[in-house]
């Protein structure tokens, strides 16, 4: 590069006759090629990195169930949709919503679990096909529903199913029994 500005600017040199003045120019040369050449590697890596991330920007997924960052591709999010974990995390999700009426209607088809009455947990978890719910919790469903005017809407009898549910021994409150 030095030897192409030293023949583009010919006149500059003519100027200069001793071989000292020369050298001095040509360093000088040396010095601004090699200033603009750090410029321009910097500028050249500042344009890669923008430019991947670019590439890059709006592909990411992210899954909201599961507080994921999901890399990009189609079937790294299909895989990722597909897992247990995610699907359980959306059911989940998605309980939470659920009325205690529609609750209530999965939960009466649904016999007590024995592991979780015998140890409290269920190595199944919420993937349990059996409930387990406590006694105080489907009471709680239960006042809930009667508030929403659950049991006036639909074919469901609260108490029939409350006392075949429920062992014979326990006493319901009060306000459960009307």
């Amino acid at each position: 590069m030095t030897e192409r500005l030293v023949q583009s600017y010919p006149s500059w040199l003519n100027q200069y006759s001793s071989e000292q003045d020369e050298n001095q120019w040509s360093f000088l040369l040396k010095r601004q090629e090699e200033y603009y050449q750090t410029q321009l590697n910097s500028l050249h890596s500042v344009l890669t990195t923008t430019h991947h991330a670019l590439r890059n920007m709006g592909r990411k997924y992210h899954c909201e169930y599961c507080d994921k960052r999901i890399p990009p591709g189609l079937t790294h999010r299909k895989n990722h949709n597909r897992a247990v974990q995610h699907i359980n995390n959306k059911r989940m999700y998605y309980l939470q919503f659920k009325d205690p009426a529609e609750i209530l209607l999965d939960e009466r088809s649904k016999r007590m679990c024995n592991k979780w009455i015998q140890t409290g947990s269920c190595p199944f978890g919420e993937n349990c096909k059996y409930s387990h719910r406590s006694i105080y919790e489907l009471t709680q469903l239960i006042e809930q529903a009667k508030q929403n005017s659950f049991s006036s809407s639909s074919n469901f009898d609260v108490q029939r199913w409350i006392a075949k549910k429920l062992p014979s021994d326990i006493i319901l409150p009060v306000s459960l029994s009307s």
